[in-house]
């Protein structure tokens, strides 16, 4: 049975997502911050077991996140969530993308691009192989606004390989977001520019994710991102018990950076994305 998420469900449901803490840390990190006690188009969907178990969060917004490997649950979610054959992005645990891709792959109306696997890495203060003097490494501030922004469009068209380059000024207000949140971090050369860079996407109690690590192409293979990355995650585990991302499975040099890194594989994603 799925339903919309009540008040009095959340403590359950913060037990169900613990269960499987960086796979879900984006709905936890919503449920946290109260996004679905506000009025929005955004709805937190609960599915239960004849016996009233929990047995899947459902996040319904701009894009589709899923915490749940129960397959009836996954089904009733897609027949009642993509009625008409359009699609948003579909982010969850690769089998449960798995199951949403056989239900709609046959039915779609929009172009879409389907990462099948993309693993899914923690660190911790015990594995990480960086030390924070490694690196010229500091929070962004508003100053730096531009040319994150610019790095960030550059970032995302490489990695959706999109026929129209993502432009920066989209990204401007969420950047700025970020950066006054202290969730930017940037690394500097002796000349002034940005050589590497990367955000917190989203933070709960036991994990903060990881996003938009991005080397500028004029900076690669020469150990900069190593050695920024090293110690921009040193700072983090000041703050945070352990830290988390997840990378396409063919990006094999982001690959090799993390686990120099000391990250640690725990889990696979996957990702429908809609163009």
């Amino acid at each position: 049975m799925l339903a919309p998420l009540r008040s009095n469900d959340v403590v359950a449901i913060r037990t169900y997502l613990a269960k499987r803490p960086y796979e879900n840390v984006f709905i936890t990190w919503l449920i946290d911050n109260g996004a679905f006690e506000r009025a929005t188009t955004e709805r937190c969907l609960v599915a239960r077991s004849q016996q009233g178990h929990i047995v899947g969060v459902f996040y319904d917004g701009t894009s589709v996140v899923i915490a749940s490997h129960d397959i009836q649950a996954i089904d009733e979610f897609v027949h009642s969530t993509f009625i008409d054959g359009s699609l948003r992005t579909i982010v969850g645990p690769s089998p449960a993308v798995a199951r949403c891709w056989h239900v709609l792959k046959n039915r779609l109306l929009s172009t879409v691009s389907y990462r099948a696997h993309q693993p899914l890495y923690m660190i911790d203060r015990n594995s990480l192989m960086g030390f924070r003097d490694d690196a010229f490494v500091a929070q962004a501030d508003a100053s730096e606004l531009d040319e994150i922004s610019s790095n960030s469009a550059a970032m995302i068209s490489a990695e959706l390989e999109t026929k129209s380059p993502i432009r920066a000024h989209d990204l401007r207000e969420r950047v700025r977001n970020q950066i006054e949140r202290g969730w930017w971090w940037r690394a500097r050369n002796l000349q002034g520019s940005i050589i590497f860079q990367c955000h917190i996407g989203c933070v709960s109690a036991a994990t903060a994710q990881i996003q938009g690590v991005w080397t500028p192409p004029p900076y690669r293979r020469v150990g900069n991102a190593r050695r920024a990355f090293g110690a921009i995650i040193d700072r983090l585990l000041d703050h945070h018990p352990t830290l988390s991302l997840y990378v396409n499975d063919f990006n094999l040099p982001a690959i090799r950076l993390y686990e120099r890194v000391g990250f640690q594989k725990v889990g696979d994603l996957a990702t429908i994305i809609a163009q």
